[in-house]
């Protein structure tokens, strides 16, 4: 049981990591692909 719910934090560990990444990192290499 417990080595569900720490597989269950690290995928929502993940999703919060990678959704953050995407939502700073787009926004700014489209921005620089205009100055470009």
């Amino acid at each position: 049981m417990n080595t569900a719910l720490d597989v269950v934090q690290l995928s929502r560990l993940q999703f919060g990591l990678t959704a953050m990444y995407h939502f700073l990192f787009v926004p700014l290499t489209l921005g620089l692909a205009v100055l470009l």
